[in-house]
């Protein structure tokens, strides 16, 4: 097998690998946000009808229990990622050595960009927004999991 045959090769390895895990985050999260959004519309509706029994807390702690779930798992897709990521950097470095592939170094470039971005605490990284959306649906579950004991 030939040098360039085999580097074309390790190359759709990792981008396959990259690729799987990075499209099953998205394809998680969006469904948490479908379940979420589901769960929660059907514990307006009860409220709303009168129905303060078991079935709003119910959804509610389950809500609750969803974005720790979700949250869990999305953490392990982004280790997932970040290994892949890890070994593209490396490809690239091995892979991509002439002067004119430098801008070529897409996973390397992207990786000093966001260090120096993220002295900013205002800069909102991807994990930094799932985790927030984790953090604010559960808590709405756990809040309207207390609204039929306040009222």
């Amino acid at each position: 097998m030939s040098e360039m045959s085999y580097e074309k090769e390790a190359f759709e390895h990792l981008w396959k690998y990259f690729s799987l895990h990075a499209d099953q985050r998205m394809k998680t999260v969006n469904f948490f946000i479908v379940i979420s959004g589901v769960l929660i519309a059907a514990i307006v509706r009860a409220y709303t009808s009168g129905n303060k029994n078991w079935y709003v807390g119910g959804c509610s702690l389950l809500v609750t229990f969803l974005s720790y779930l979700f949250y869990r798992i999305d953490c392990r897709n982004k280790e997932l990622i970040k290994h892949s990521e890890a070994a593209l950097i490396e490809w690239e470095k091995q892979c991509l050595t002439s002067k004119q592939m430098t801008k070529c170094k897409l996973f390397s470039l992207e990786k000093v960009s966001t260090e120096k971005s993220k002295v900013n605490d205002l800069y909102m990284t991807y994990s930094r927004a799932l985790n927030t959306l984790f953090l604010v649906v559960g808590l709405a579950g756990g809040l309207l999991f207390l609204v039929p004991f306040l009222g």
